[in-house]
Order: C-alpha cells, then structure tokens, then sequence
C-alpha cells in the first residue's frame, strides 16, 4: 500500500449539519501528525475546502496505519462542493510513497450520522481497498480494528459537538471543552487540539482569563505528554500562569507547577523542576491539601 495516500469518509450531523471529515492514512513507523489545518484551496482548477495533515518523523509512533477525525469549520452556506483531505510531508521522502497525496470527498456523498449509527458503504468500499492492497497481516488486523473503532469516534465528535451547541453561556462552553479536553486528550489528541483552539477563542473573545489560561495549560499538557516537546510545553505552561490571578483555589496553578516541573525534570533542568516542585508544596500546605502534598513529595 502506498504511503501517505489518505482515504477518506465524510460525516454529516443530523442535528447539527455540520461535517467531520473521517481520514485513515498509511505511514512508517516513527511518523505521527504534528499539525492539522483547514482552508478555501483550489486543486486541479476545482475549488473546495481543505484539511492539511502535517506528518513528520522524529516522534514515538509506532502504528503503521494512523486515524484522526476533524470537525470541519465550513460554513455549510458557501458554495463550495467538495472537500479535501490534503497529506503534507515536506521534504521528507521515503520508500513506497505515493505522489498523489490528497483525496476529494463531495458534500453530497456525506453520510447523514445519527447517536447509535455510524456506519457507511463507503467505508466497506474502502476496507476492500484497504485489505486487497495491504501487505501485511498485520496492516489488515490494524485496518479492521480501526474501522471497528471508527463509528465510537466518530460518534464520540458528534456528541460533543450536539453538547456545546446545547450550552448558551461562553464560560461554561470554555469550561466544557477544557474538561473534555482533559479527560480526552490522549485517546482523541487531534480532536482535542481543535476545540482547544475554540476554547482559547472563545474565553478570549469573553474576557475569561481563568479559562483562557487553563485552555493554555490543557494544549501545554498535549505537548507534554503526546509530542514529548517539553521546551513548547514550558512555554505555554508560563503563559497559563499569567491568566490564572482568579485561581484563588490555587487547584490549576498547583496543576501548572506539578506539570512544568515534570517538563523541566525531563529536559534536565534540576533546578527549575526542584523550584517548582518546592513551590507546589508551599501552596499544599497553604490549603491543607493532602493530594497536592503527596504530589510534591514524589517529585
């Protein structure tokens, strides 16, 4: 099979009407997405509206076949027609890669998605490709898992999206998502930056720095734990702190501190991790919490 050539299966929201592009794409073990974005393209002279995934080498991935889900940020009132998942690897080059890197799906071929169905001819189309051209025993087992798995994800974005659509106020929005995003993050990373991103706008646009400055610190967490890039995660992890004055509970700034600290351990920068761990211990016995205690003392 050849690498790098997403195949692809659009969604549409019964209650919403709103669109998820469904993408599974082959790559070498050790490559992972670092980045997904969306925008207006023209390809081969047709308009249509894109999402681009950035995949690069250098991360701990060991999967030969990846799977992500976007809630697209189309205007369902534009007259574009169709949609573009568009593969991106740079200048990297390796074996067995395909030249045509991106795949169209027209809005009319969307399959109308319900709570308890989530299942298509289109992705029994695509497990017939998938497993007549797939050369390990190992890729089809893979490939099956995943379309098993596809309708739970699928559903899971639909669910949450019908969610905040049912919220009126800002702040529980933002609230919602950080949430989500906490409990999420390592099961559906993508999703999770997307509506990270919608929490961060959303929080700004509402004057909302506790919120804002725990939306930082959840995408700081993504960083950390997912893309083991801990110099952005510390980055990221300062910017928070800035925004969270009206933490007078001190439960996400004890959060930041027992994180950054980690950040800082793995990087081997002793010091900044023994300060913030030392820190961390001060605000434990400040508001008498047992936990914030034992998570200082095992740092």
């Amino acid at each position: 099979m050849e690498l790098f050539k997403p195949f692809v299966n659009l969604t549409k929201s019964k209650s919403t009407g709103k669109y998820t592009l469904n993408s599974v794409v082959s790559v070498p073990k050790s490559y992972a997405i670092r980045n997904i974005s969306q925008f207006e393209t023209e390809i081969n002279g047709k308009k249509s509206w894109a999402v681009k995934a950035d995949i690069v080498p250098g991360t701990s991935n060991e999967q030969e076949i990846i799977e992500f889900s976007v809630p697209l940020e189309y205007d369902s009132d534009n007259s574009l027609k169709s949609t573009s998942m568009i593969v991106s690897t740079e200048s990297y080059s390796v074996m067995n890669e395909s030249k045509d890197k991106h795949t169209d799906i027209e809005f009319d071929d969307a399959e109308t998605i319900e709570p308890k169905r989530i299942f298509s001819r289109c992705k029994l189309f695509y497990t017939c490709i998938f497993l007549i051209d797939l050369t390990s025993m190992r890729q089809a087992i893979f490939f099956i898992f995943f379309l098993s798995l596809q309708p739970i994800i699928a559903q899971k974005v639909a669910i949450v999206q019908n969610s905040l659509d049912t919220i009126n106020d800002c702040k529980e929005k933002v609230d919602f998502i950080n949430d989500w995003t906490t409990k999420n993050y390592k099961k559906q990373t993508f999703n999770s930056k997307h509506y990270n991103k919608i929490s961060q706008e959303l929080a700004k646009d509402e004057g909302y720095d506790l919120g804002y400055g725990v939306a930082i610190s959840r995408l700081a967490l993504i960083y950390q734990n997912i893309d083991k890039d801990y110099d952005n995660a510390i980055s990221l992890y300062n910017k928070a702190l800035e925004y969270l004055e009206s933490d007078t509970t001190y439960i996400e700034k004890s959060i930041i501190l027992l994180n950054r600290g980690y950040s800082y351990k793995k990087l081997g920068c002793l010091d900044q991790a023994t300060a913030d761990f030392l820190t961390l211990l001060k605000l434990a016995e400040k508001r008498n919490n047992p936990k914030m205690l034992v998570n200082s003392l095992n740092n």
